[in-house]
């Protein structure tokens, strides 16, 4: 199942584009798309982003005006192109979502690319013609 890609400021996010840029073995995708599987529902029902309306240039000076932050299923559900079908659709799994144990399992989910990692750094000083793997970085 071809996986929903979601925008956040414009970045769209993946698995696959990630794998694109990167080496990553079959394993490390699998747990990159556990993880995103659970963060594009976080992301796009609970994370709030304002959108730039226009700037205003004054010189050197440029002053930027931004709607009010909204998440992608409230600006989903305030827009008037979108069949209702599909409000009710994203309206019942938003009522089944919990952010609290969405967050949870991100977390939960973050540590698995690291030992993986390891693992992988682990065995590649027993065997010297390993491929180089993934570099993990979380903030």
């Amino acid at each position: 199942m071809p996986h929903l890609k979601f925008s956040r400021n414009g970045f769209v996010a993946s698995p696959e584009k990630l794998a694109e840029k990167v080496s990553i073995f079959p394993k490390e995708l699998k747990i990159l798309n556990d993880l995103y599987d659970v963060y594009r529902l976080y992301v796009n029902f609970f994370l709030p982003s304002a959108k730039l309306i226009y700037k205003v240039g004054t010189g050197a000076k440029v002053r930027k005006h931004y709607d009010t932050p909204q998440t992608p299923y409230q600006s989903l559900m305030a827009s008037e192109s979108v069949p209702e079908e599909v409000k009710y659709s994203l309206q019942e799994q938003f009522n089944n979502l919990n952010p609290a144990a969405l967050k949870k399992e991100i977390d939960r989910l973050n540590g698995r690319p690291r030992r993986a990692n390891s693992n992988k750094t682990k065995l590649r000083s027993d065997n010297d013609d390993c491929s180089i793997g993934v570099a993990w970085i979380y903030s």
